[in-house]
Protein backbone atom coordinates (compact mmCIF):
# COMPACT_ATOMS: atom_id res chain seq x y z
CA UNK A 1 0.00 0.00 0.00
CA UNK A 2 1.35 3.42 -0.98
CA UNK A 3 2.23 5.91 1.72
CA UNK A 4 -0.46 8.46 2.54
CA UNK A 5 -0.20 11.96 3.93
CA UNK A 6 -2.12 11.84 7.21
CA UNK A 7 -3.27 14.90 9.15
CA UNK A 8 -4.77 14.18 12.56
CA UNK A 9 -6.41 16.74 14.88
CA UNK A 10 -4.26 19.54 13.49
CA UNK A 11 -5.20 23.05 14.54
CA UNK A 12 -3.42 26.38 14.70
CA UNK A 13 -4.13 29.69 16.41
CA UNK A 14 -2.18 32.90 15.91
CA UNK A 15 -3.78 35.34 18.36
CA UNK A 16 -6.36 35.29 21.13
CA UNK A 17 -6.88 31.56 20.72
CA UNK A 18 -8.89 31.97 17.50
CA UNK A 19 -8.30 28.94 15.28
CA UNK A 20 -7.26 29.72 11.73
CA UNK A 21 -6.96 26.01 10.95
CA UNK A 22 -8.87 23.06 12.39
CA UNK A 23 -8.58 19.69 10.64
CA UNK A 24 -9.78 16.68 12.68
CA UNK A 25 -8.70 14.10 10.10
CA UNK A 26 -7.49 14.10 6.51
CA UNK A 27 -5.72 11.34 4.56
CA UNK A 28 -4.37 12.00 1.06
CA UNK A 29 -2.97 9.12 -1.03
CA UNK A 30 -0.28 9.77 -3.67
CA UNK A 31 -1.18 11.83 -6.71
CA UNK A 32 -1.93 15.46 -7.50
CA UNK A 33 -4.35 17.21 -5.17
CA UNK A 34 -5.67 20.70 -5.76
CA UNK A 35 -5.94 22.88 -2.65
CA UNK A 36 -8.63 25.52 -3.01
CA UNK A 37 -10.15 28.07 -0.67
CA UNK A 38 -10.93 31.78 -0.40
CA UNK A 39 -8.46 34.24 1.12
CA UNK A 40 -8.00 33.51 4.80
CA UNK A 41 -9.21 29.92 4.46
CA UNK A 42 -6.01 28.51 5.99
CA UNK A 43 -4.20 27.30 2.85
CA UNK A 44 -0.91 29.07 3.58
CA UNK A 45 -1.03 27.99 7.23
CA UNK A 46 -1.53 24.37 6.18
CA UNK A 47 1.37 24.50 3.73
CA UNK A 48 3.60 26.06 6.39
CA UNK A 49 2.75 23.25 8.81
CA UNK A 50 3.26 20.53 6.21
CA UNK A 51 6.66 21.98 5.24
CA UNK A 52 7.66 22.09 8.92
CA UNK A 53 8.09 25.86 8.87
CA UNK A 54 5.28 26.28 11.40
CA UNK A 55 4.52 24.15 14.43
CA UNK A 56 0.80 23.42 14.78
CA UNK A 57 -0.92 24.37 18.03
CA UNK A 58 -2.08 20.76 18.28
CA UNK A 59 -2.19 17.53 16.32
CA UNK A 60 0.18 15.49 14.21
CA UNK A 61 1.18 15.02 10.58
CA UNK A 62 2.73 11.90 9.08
CA UNK A 63 3.69 10.53 5.69
CA UNK A 64 3.58 6.78 5.80
CA UNK A 65 5.53 5.87 8.93
CA UNK A 66 7.40 9.18 9.05
CA UNK A 67 6.26 11.77 11.62
CA UNK A 68 6.68 15.51 11.08
CA UNK A 69 8.25 15.61 14.55
CA UNK A 70 11.38 14.03 13.04
CA UNK A 71 12.10 17.40 11.51
CA UNK A 72 15.44 16.71 9.81
CA UNK A 73 14.23 13.58 8.00
CA UNK A 74 10.84 15.18 7.26
CA UNK A 75 12.48 18.13 5.49
CA UNK A 76 14.46 15.75 3.28
CA UNK A 77 11.22 14.16 2.11
CA UNK A 78 9.30 17.43 1.66
CA UNK A 79 9.71 20.33 -0.76
CA UNK A 80 7.84 23.62 -0.81
CA UNK A 81 7.67 25.94 -3.81
CA UNK A 82 6.65 29.27 -2.26
CA UNK A 83 4.98 32.22 -3.93
CA UNK A 84 8.04 34.40 -3.39
CA UNK A 85 10.99 32.95 -5.30
CA UNK A 86 14.59 33.96 -4.61
CA UNK A 87 17.71 32.70 -6.37
CA UNK A 88 21.23 34.14 -6.19
CA UNK A 89 21.04 36.50 -9.16
CA UNK A 90 24.79 36.31 -9.86
CA UNK A 91 24.67 32.54 -10.40
CA UNK A 92 23.64 30.73 -13.53
CA UNK A 93 20.55 28.55 -13.46
CA UNK A 94 22.69 25.39 -13.36
CA UNK A 95 24.95 26.73 -10.59
CA UNK A 96 21.97 27.89 -8.52
CA UNK A 97 20.49 24.38 -8.64
CA UNK A 98 23.88 22.84 -7.86
CA UNK A 99 24.25 25.03 -4.75
CA UNK A 100 20.77 24.11 -3.56
CA UNK A 101 21.46 20.42 -4.11
CA UNK A 102 24.77 20.52 -2.25
CA UNK A 103 23.12 22.30 0.67
CA UNK A 104 20.53 19.52 0.84
CA UNK A 105 23.28 16.92 1.15
CA UNK A 106 23.40 15.58 -2.40
CA UNK A 107 26.73 14.97 -4.14
CA UNK A 108 27.88 16.37 -7.50
CA UNK A 109 27.75 12.95 -9.20
CA UNK A 110 24.05 12.68 -8.39
CA UNK A 111 23.28 16.32 -9.05
CA UNK A 112 24.86 16.89 -12.46
CA UNK A 113 22.66 14.51 -14.48
CA UNK A 114 19.59 15.31 -12.36
CA UNK A 115 20.00 19.06 -12.93
CA UNK A 116 20.42 18.59 -16.67
CA UNK A 117 17.30 16.40 -16.81
CA UNK A 118 15.20 18.85 -14.77
CA UNK A 119 16.31 21.90 -16.78
CA UNK A 120 15.35 20.09 -19.96
CA UNK A 121 12.00 19.07 -18.49
CA UNK A 122 11.10 22.70 -17.68
CA UNK A 123 12.56 23.84 -21.01
CA UNK A 124 15.38 25.89 -19.57
CA UNK A 125 18.26 23.78 -20.90
CA UNK A 126 19.18 26.49 -23.43
CA UNK A 127 19.45 29.01 -20.60
CA UNK A 128 21.37 26.82 -18.13
CA UNK A 129 24.46 29.07 -18.15
CA UNK A 130 22.57 32.37 -18.04
CA UNK A 131 22.42 34.35 -14.82
CA UNK A 132 19.09 34.11 -13.02
CA UNK A 133 18.91 37.91 -12.95
CA UNK A 134 18.23 37.86 -16.70
CA UNK A 135 15.24 35.55 -16.32
CA UNK A 136 11.65 36.63 -16.70
CA UNK A 137 9.29 35.92 -13.81
CA UNK A 138 7.87 32.94 -15.68
CA UNK A 139 11.36 31.51 -16.24
CA UNK A 140 12.10 31.98 -12.55
CA UNK A 141 8.98 30.01 -11.66
CA UNK A 142 10.05 27.19 -13.96
CA UNK A 143 13.50 27.20 -12.35
CA UNK A 144 11.85 27.07 -8.93
CA UNK A 145 9.75 24.11 -10.08
CA UNK A 146 12.92 22.26 -11.09
CA UNK A 147 14.48 23.11 -7.72
CA UNK A 148 11.45 21.72 -5.90
CA UNK A 149 12.06 18.25 -7.37
CA UNK A 150 15.85 18.36 -7.01
CA UNK A 151 16.09 16.23 -3.86
CA UNK A 152 13.50 13.70 -5.13
CA UNK A 153 11.01 14.41 -2.27
CA UNK A 154 7.89 12.38 -1.58
CA UNK A 155 5.69 15.30 -0.51
CA UNK A 156 5.50 18.29 -2.87
CA UNK A 157 3.84 21.54 -1.78
CA UNK A 158 3.18 24.15 -4.47
CA UNK A 159 1.91 27.61 -3.51
CA UNK A 160 0.42 29.46 -6.51
CA UNK A 161 2.99 27.86 -8.85
CA UNK A 162 1.53 29.11 -12.13
CA UNK A 163 0.78 32.74 -11.25
CA UNK A 164 3.49 34.16 -13.54
CA UNK A 165 3.30 31.59 -16.33
CA UNK A 166 1.95 32.27 -19.79
CA UNK A 167 -0.30 29.65 -21.48
CA UNK A 168 2.61 27.82 -23.10
CA UNK A 169 4.56 27.73 -19.82
CA UNK A 170 1.48 26.43 -18.00
CA UNK A 171 1.32 23.57 -20.46
CA UNK A 172 4.98 22.75 -19.70
CA UNK A 173 4.19 22.92 -15.99
CA UNK A 174 1.22 20.55 -16.29
CA UNK A 175 3.17 17.99 -18.32
CA UNK A 176 6.08 18.16 -15.89
CA UNK A 177 3.87 17.74 -12.85
CA UNK A 178 1.78 14.87 -14.18
CA UNK A 179 4.88 12.94 -15.26
CA UNK A 180 6.58 13.33 -11.87
CA UNK A 181 3.62 12.88 -9.54
CA UNK A 182 3.74 9.07 -9.65
CA UNK A 183 4.52 7.74 -6.18
CA UNK A 184 4.38 11.21 -4.60
CA UNK A 185 1.74 13.32 -2.95
CA UNK A 186 1.50 16.74 -4.61
CA UNK A 187 -0.58 19.49 -3.00
CA UNK A 188 -1.14 22.39 -5.39
CA UNK A 189 -2.55 25.52 -3.80
CA UNK A 190 -4.05 28.08 -6.17
CA UNK A 191 -7.00 30.41 -6.65
CA UNK A 192 -7.20 29.42 -10.33
CA UNK A 193 -9.96 26.82 -10.41
CA UNK A 194 -9.43 26.31 -14.14
CA UNK A 195 -5.81 25.36 -13.55
CA UNK A 196 -6.83 22.83 -10.91
CA UNK A 197 -9.35 21.36 -13.34
CA UNK A 198 -6.60 20.69 -15.89
CA UNK A 199 -3.99 19.09 -13.65
CA UNK A 200 -5.52 17.83 -10.37
CA UNK A 201 -8.06 14.99 -10.51
CA UNK A 202 -8.72 15.32 -6.76
CA UNK A 203 -9.42 18.39 -4.66
CA UNK A 204 -9.34 19.60 -1.05
CA UNK A 205 -11.28 22.76 -0.22
CA UNK A 206 -10.66 24.78 2.91
CA UNK A 207 -13.15 27.36 4.14
CA UNK A 208 -12.82 29.16 7.44
CA UNK A 209 -9.91 26.92 8.40
CA UNK A 210 -11.93 23.72 7.98
CA UNK A 211 -12.11 21.11 5.25
CA UNK A 212 -15.46 21.46 3.51
CA UNK A 213 -14.75 19.12 0.61
CA UNK A 214 -12.30 16.34 -0.22
CA UNK A 215 -12.70 14.08 -3.23
CA UNK A 216 -12.72 13.77 -6.99
CA UNK A 217 -13.05 16.92 -9.10
CA UNK A 218 -15.92 15.25 -10.93
CA UNK A 219 -17.72 14.79 -7.62
CA UNK A 220 -17.30 18.47 -6.77
CA UNK A 221 -18.73 19.47 -10.16
CA UNK A 222 -22.03 17.82 -9.20
CA UNK A 223 -22.69 20.67 -6.78
CA UNK A 224 -23.45 22.82 -9.83
CA UNK A 225 -26.50 22.05 -11.95
CA UNK A 226 -24.47 22.60 -15.10
CA UNK A 227 -21.50 20.55 -13.88
CA UNK A 228 -19.11 23.51 -13.87
CA UNK A 229 -16.27 23.13 -11.37
CA UNK A 230 -15.75 26.82 -10.66
CA UNK A 231 -19.45 27.43 -10.08
CA UNK A 232 -19.59 24.42 -7.77
CA UNK A 233 -16.58 25.72 -5.81
CA UNK A 234 -18.13 29.19 -5.44
CA UNK A 235 -21.42 27.66 -4.32
CA UNK A 236 -19.79 25.37 -1.77
CA UNK A 237 -17.69 28.15 -0.21
CA UNK A 238 -20.50 30.70 -0.19
CA UNK A 239 -18.74 32.94 -2.69
CA UNK A 240 -21.36 32.62 -5.41
CA UNK A 241 -23.23 35.81 -6.20
CA UNK A 242 -26.92 35.59 -5.35
CA UNK A 243 -29.24 35.09 -8.31
CA UNK A 244 -30.97 38.32 -9.47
Amino acid sequence: MADHLNIENVSHSYVKGEKVLDIPSLALPPGIWGLLGPNGAGKSTLLSILSNQLKPSSGSVSYGQLSHRKAKIWRRQTALMPQEIAFPVRLSARDALMDLGLLSGLGPKVLKPRIDELLEAVRLEKFATRHARTFSQGMMQRLALAATFLSDPKLILLDEPTSALDPEERSVFRDFLVERSVGRTVLLSTHLVGEIERVAPRIVILNGGRVCFVGEASELARYDQNGKLESAYLELTGLAEPAP
